[in-house]
């Protein structure tokens, strides 16, 4: 019974902190929906502690890929990282999911560990960072890695090839991107 409360609070927690997140103009550190004061700090200080589910809330996602953003939430301690779902398909009750995780490792190794098994690294003009495209050896985008510095990125990934789109991809991405800056 105390499991369920505690339950139903963090639901209601959840439910209000969308609308809470988003602070207009320079003293709120940002002017870009769903993104929070909390990151005026910017991502040089980010580590495996930082809630990258306040950076960027559903809200943030929801604006891209659409209204079927139902939830998000850091799916693992320790990891900096969210996970975005939507709701239940009504024919196969599968639940797709989008994450952005920060990942720190030698970006050069990376790229490289890819093309050795087969994938190939791209770039779109569109994101407006250093970053690279994971594509997969049918061609398929896997994630895209937004390079923070030669050791660590964001990259944005998916749970099935279909959702999101590789459009939709790229153009969160980017918006991860612009709001990085």
């Amino acid at each position: 019974m105390k499991q369920t409360a505690h339950w139903l609070s963090a639901v209601a927690l959840l439910a209000l902190l969308p609308g809470c997140a988003w602070r207009p103009g320079p003293a709120g550190g940002s002017n870009i929906p769903g993104r929070s004061a909390r990151s005026a700090a910017g991502p040089a200080a980010w580590n495996d502690s930082t809630d990258i589910c306040a950076q960027f809330d559903k809200t943030f996602v929801a604006a891209v890929l659409g209204p079927s953003i139902v939830e998000a939430s850091r799916p693992q301690a320790g990891v900096a990282s969210c996970e975005y779902r939507t709701a239940p398909a009504a024919t196969t009750n599968n639940v797709r999911t989008v994450s952005i995780i920060l990942g720190h490792d030698k970006v050069s190794d990376l790229r490289s560990g890819i093309v050795g098994l087969g994938g190939s690294t791209a770039t779109d003009q569109r994101i407006k960072m250093d970053h690279f495209i994971r594509r997969q050896a049918d061609g398929t985008i896997s994630s895209i890695y937004l390079v923070l510095d030669p050791n660590r990125y964001i990259y944005v990934t998916r749970s099935q090839v279909n959702f999101p789109s590789e459009e939709q991809m790229v153009l969160l991405a980017s918006k991860v991107a612009e709001a990085l800056k």
